[in-house]
């Protein structure tokens, strides 16, 4: 019994004098990009603006009328500087539009992948380089 438990001190920490060395590496992996389909363009409808003063206001009326075949209708009106607003805002809205616009073009352009001799093959890489 005795030699029973010596003999197990002895081999308990026997475990720690076996040690094995880890090495640990770090592999760059390639991560997938996705790549959105691009909008399809605008399809914008016209607008017609009437301007109605006090000398064609009957003309107007007569001229709706008659393109709307009834004697009741709505005038949607804006006051001058409204429409300098919404002009305004219109262009500000391009600008918008134009610089995210930029923004896709450049992310396309360094996620396409690129031939050998410099040359892009108009394909998307499926990684981030």
């Amino acid at each position: 019994m005795k030699y029973a438990i010596i003999g197990l001190l002895l081999l308990l920490p026997g475990c720690g004098f076996f040690e094995k060395e880890v090495k640990i590496t770090t592999v760059p992996e390639q991560q997938q990009m996705y790549q959105p389909a691009d909008p399809r363009p605008l399809q914008l409808e016209n607008v017609n603006f009437i301007v109605v003063t006090k000398e064609n206001l009957d003309q107007v009326l007569a001229k709706l009328k008659k393109e709307q075949g009834t004697d009741s209708f709505v005038f949607i009106a804006i006051r001058v500087r409204d429409y300098e607003n919404l002009s305004i805002n219109l262009q500000e809205l391009k600008r918008y539009i134009d610089q995210q616009g930029q923004i896709v073009v450049y992310y396309k352009k360094i996620t396409t992948v690129e031939k050998p001799d410099g040359k892009s093959d108009g394909k998307q890489s499926n990684s981030v380089q």
